[in-house]
């Protein structure tokens, strides 16, 4: 009788199927990490003349310098790179605010166009470390836009100097 219950609890077991878990095989579709657009119109930006430069002292400004390089390299960059590339962007800016300026451009409006840049770097910055093409190209035209209004605005904070307000031979001096 022994024989028989364990001749039955072991075919009993062993014509038991076993329930296997399901397993589901997902496929994994790699997308391009980021995809910049480049922007419709071409990018231009402002340059200055040599006597500009010579004049105003630019070329001893080496941190503005560096910038103004960085910033114009934003459009020949190889787009899987941007991330660590406006990292490095981020840190010459506020080398940049740190560092001395001379003298035609040590100016609150200098600063705060550079501040603007600063943000838009920033903008470009967080959109691109979380995949946001399409806002990170709105950000880089404006980035793109506020650079060239800095470099405007450091041309015409030396037109305004040479702008004299009164002229040498006043007739009311005379009186």
């Amino acid at each position: 009788m022994r024989y028989l219950i364990f001749f039955i609890v072991v075919l009993s077991f062993g014509s038991c199927k076993q329930i296997q878990p399901k397993v589901e095989v997902y496929e994994i579709v790699n997308q391009d990490s980021l995809k910049i657009d480049t922007p419709e119109i071409e990018v231009k930006f402002i340059e200055f003349t040599p006597e500009f430069i010579v004049e105003n002292e630019i070329e001893k400004w080496t941190d503005f310098i560096v910038f103004k390089d960085a910033i114009e390299d934003i459009s020949k960059l190889n787009p899987e790179g941007i991330v660590v590339f406006l990292k490095g962007l981020q840190k010459l800016t506020f080398l940049l605010l740190k560092s001395p300026h001379p003298e035609p451009f040590n100016s609150l409006p200098i600063f705060s166009r550079i501040r603007v840049v600063q943000t838009q770097i920033n903008k470009c910055y967080f959109y691109a470390s979380i995949n946001q093409n399409e806002k990170l190209n709105e950000a880089l035209k404006l980035l793109y836009k506020d650079y060239n209004i800095l470099l405007k605005r450091m041309i015409s904070i030396v037109d305004e100097r040479e702008i004299k307000l009164e002229p040498e031979n006043s007739e009311l001096d005379e009186s």
